[in-house]
């Protein structure tokens, strides 16, 4: 049980979508080699099901630089929209994984929909792929969620967006994992957001690897949030979480941060 858990209110479900739905995305590419960028759009399905791209996702999107001839994993890939903008750069050799055989299932779909191959998989982290990747990318869930919300949109598919009882469960399990997969020259890209233990989380990155910040933004929460300032305002308090008001809207931080080994 999550300290939310007896939280009464109102739940709203405004993130998913309600049936399948298909949408464009256009998002800013790196080219490495002369440092511009272009312009470029992927066609994702959507189906309600599966968390689609969120405000973060597509923040790291924007930002994402896979180089030609990279080896690839997105790790916890959703509809597929990281993995897809990985294999679209010539030569690289792209894996993805989730634990919902549903998002895999959507991820193949909007792969072949964009016309590019990637390697799909259903398990934990790295699933049953093997070897050293050029680049990681995780963008886990860290956020925690309300029973309420979770009974609302069934544990099966709250299972694929829960961060844990502080939110970061995941993420300092792949901190402990990701190393093996990587060499000296491997990048692992993730996103820590401050709606969980951040502290926690931050302290076992740089105790472990050498961090860059790539990205810095201000988000506004999702509508769980909201719906339960009250218990996420004292976890604020307690220090577990920070969280922060603009006007009438509840903000957390983004950090957007590139990891190598030490």
């Amino acid at each position: 049980m999550t300290p939310l858990d007896d939280i009464p209110g109102k739940v709203r479900v405004e993130h998913f979508v309600p049936q399948p739905e298909l949408r464009t995305y256009m998002y800013h590419s790196g080219l490495p080699r002369d440092g511009s960028y272009r312009e470029q759009s992927l066609e994702i399905m959507l189906d309600p099901l599966v968390f689609p791209p969120s405000a973060h996702g597509l923040f790291l999107l924007d930002h994402l630089v896979v180089h030609p001839e990279e080896r690839v994993i997105d790790i916890g890939t959703g509809t597929g929209i990281f993995a897809i903008a990985a294999a679209s750069v010539p030569g690289t050799r792209v894996s993805a994984t989730d634990i919902s055989d549903k998002a895999i299932a959507l991820a193949e779909d909007n792969a072949g929909r964009n016309g590019v191959s990637v390697d799909f998989s259903v398990g934990n982290y790295f699933s049953q792929f093997k070897g050293k990747y050029d680049l990681i990318i995780a963008n886990l869930p860290q956020e925690i969620i309300p029973l309420a919300y979770r009974s609302v949109i069934g544990e099966e598919l709250a299972f694929t967006i829960s961060g844990g009882e502080e939110g970061n469960a995941q993420m300092l399990e792949l901190l402990d994992i990701a190393q093996e997969y990587m060499h000296q020259n491997s990048r692992l890209l993730i996103m820590v957001y401050s709606v969980s233990n951040y502290r926690q989380t931050m302290s076992k990155i740089m105790a472990n690897y050498i961090a860059r910040i790539v990205a810095l933004d201000e988000s506004p929460v999702k509508e769980f949030v909201e719906d339960n300032a009250a218990e996420y305002w004292k976890l604020n308090q307690e220090g577990k979480v920070n969280i922060f008001q603009q006007e009438s809207r509840i903000y957390a931080w983004v950090f957007l941060l590139e990891l190598t080994l030490k």
